[in-house]
């Protein structure tokens, strides 16, 4: 499934919530910036909160080396990330779109059977 049907699909909630007469609201963004070194078949993972209903950009900023790995947004649950939107083959520079509604979210960046060393990473979220 591509970026950009997982974004619409997403955003269809969103979308829907905003067609019914809510008035929809200039949120202010905000940037958010996680680092780590995972290894080989490590996911580690990021809590950030959306203040308003609205879109998220998350940019793998940073990768060294700049392998192919995969990224994803979801929810927290039992000390893990539960992806609700995810792409496998994200590199350095790769941006992922997603409509998500008020709440607390993480992001995370997994191993997809690539990484032989420790990574060291960067992603950057924008989010309201």
């Amino acid at each position: 499934m591509t970026r950009a049907v997982r974004s619409l699909l997403l955003c269809c909630p969103l979308a829907a919530s905003l067609a019914c007469g809510d008035s929809p609201v200039s949120p202010s963004y905000i940037t958010g910036s996680f680092k780590g070194p995972p290894g080989a078949r490590a996911n580690p993972y990021h809590s950030f909160t959306v203040s308003a209903d609205g879109y998220v950009d998350i940019t793998v900023a940073d990768l060294a080396p700049n392998v192919v790995v995969g990224s994803g947004v979801g929810t927290e649950s039992s000390g893990t990330c539960v992806l609700v939107a995810a792409d496998d083959s994200v590199t350095k520079g790769d941006v992922l779109e997603i409509g998500l509604t008020k709440g607390t979210y993480c992001v995370e960046l997994h191993d997809v059977g690539n990484v032989t060393v420790p990574v060291a990473y960067t992603l950057t979220v924008y989010h309201p």
